[in-house]
């Protein structure tokens, strides 16, 4: 009776575990009700990787949790002493906090268990497959799937510049926004990075990894790939054969997708005049709160003057930020969504924001929140074996330069992930243990 309420325990886990990994990288939004906010599955399955966590209660009480927990106890303080009747959505920010603290701990419980590397392989392949059937509208994709993810202001200029002419694709994903995919391919090159030990169908990955990132036209993605693979082959050590070899399979995809992405605009069936003089009506037509998030989709379409515009806006909107920032340099104007959200502001830059919200004390909780555990636990870690969270720390600290990784939700919890993993590496050497320990 008890191995068998054992086997289920482990297994109600392990489920529970694969379906959150699936949903974070696989599933839209939904609303439960019309005009309502947008849920996501994990916030479903929130209450149950709270109670898996509360049911593994070793190791949940360390230094990175107790940061965790100032930093929402700073949020509802910079709440109180601004706007202390504020609307729901600001104490949403306390929220997200606290669900990146349990899903942290959700992770490291199970990464300790349970394998997870080959799930993510092959889940990595229905991503890839995804984006696939997205960028080439296989079958309809971009009319019947893609408008679950992505929003109309985007879509209609997939593979399209503002004047309507065929221009490179930006691949979206499950992301909702080409910048964030790029993130969510970075992710996966941090996890599958190649060092002496990898396996070749490993290796596989990474480059696909890099072969999606191009796909999105990330720019900001396109640097934190190059810092991500220099790092790599410091903290792996890699030979000059293996060096190498990378950099052949990385020109190699690069021209191929030059040449794709060469041929796929040759191939672009061209608007009809009228479905074009159309578009360039509603593209001229676009007020800010539309047309930002189609500049998100655009700002690597040179040609095209909204992403002109939206560079231009971009520049004001850090500007207005700042200046608001010297009246509240300390504390900031806490989340303030009302306004945030009324004035249609997109900061672009997480520093800026985080800034303008939390003030100069919340920037170093913020920076704290991404590099304390490599800071706390440098002396204590094996630096080949937490090279996956290192890269990815990385990763985010040059992506927040032009975008809001952390303020994204999925992106959040893929940090909670690389979080979870860098502890169970950690403590288990701590533990002498000399390898991970044993899953199923």
């Amino acid at each position: 009776m008890v191995l068998n309420a054992c086997a289920k325990k482990f297994s109600f886990e392990k489920g529970l575990f694969y379906v959150i990994l699936f949903s974070l990288f696989m599933l839209p939004p939904f609303r439960l009700f019309p005009d309502y906010f947008l849920f996501r599955l994990e916030d479903v399955l929130f209450p149950l990787a709270l109670l898996v966590v509360l049911d593994n209660k070793k190791n949940n009480v360390n230094p990175y949790s107790a940061l965790l927990g100032a930093i929402s106890i700073y949020v509802l303080f910079t709440i109180l002493i601004n706007h202390p009747y504020s609307t729901y959505r600001d104490f949403f920010e306390i929220y997200k906090v606290f669900k990146y603290i349990v899903f942290f701990l959700f992770f490291y419980h199970m990464i300790r268990k349970y394998e997870f590397k080959e799930y993510l392989r092959y889940l990595f392949y229905v991503v890839l497959a995804f984006n696939c059937f997205h960028y080439f509208n296989i079958l309809g994709f971009n009319d019947i799937i893609e408008p679950f993810y992505v929003p109309d202001e985007r879509l209609m200029f997939f593979g399209k510049n503002s004047a309507g002419d065929p221009a490179t694709k930006r691949m979206m994903g499950t992301m909702s926004n080409p910048n964030n995919n790029g993130i969510l391919f970075l992710f996966f090159a941090a996890i599958f990075a190649p060092s002496k030990q990898t396996f070749r169908k490993y290796d596989v990955v990474y480059f696909l990894s890099f072969l999606g990132l191009l796909l999105t036209q990330s720019r900001t993605g396109m640097v934190a790939f190059v810092v991500l693979t220099l790092l790599n082959i410091i903290l792996n050590r890699l030979t000059y054969r293996k060096i190498f070899a990378q950099l052949i399979c990385f020109v190699v995809i690069f021209i191929g997708i030059n040449m794709v992405e060469f041929a796929d605009i040759r191939l672009q069936k061209e608007l009809s005049p009228g479905d074009k003089k159309a578009l360039t009506k509603k593209s001229s037509e676009m007020d800010r709160e539309d047309y930002i998030p189609a500049s998100q989709y655009l700002t690597n379409v040179v040609e095209d003057d909204i992403s002109e515009r939206f560079f231009s806006g971009r520049i004001e909107t850090w500007k207005m930020l700042w200046d608001m920032v010297l009246d509240k340099p300390v504390f900031g104007h806490g989340p303030w969504k009302e306004y945030y959200y009324g004035h249609k502001i997109y900061s672009e830059n997480e520093y800026i924001l985080i800034l303008w919200r939390y003030g100069f004390a919340g920037l170093v909780l913020y920076l704290l929140m991404i590099v304390f555990p490599l800071i706390y636990y440098f002396n204590r870690m094996d630096i080949r074996r937490s090279a996956p969270y290192v890269l990815f720390v990385a990763v985010i600290l040059i992506t927040a330069l032009m975008n809001n990784p952390i303020n994204d939700q999925r992106i959040l919890l893929m940090f909670a992930f690389m979080n979870g993993l860098f502890f169970t590496d950690v403590l288990s050497l701590n533990d002498h243990e000399k390898t991970a320990p044993d899953r199923e």
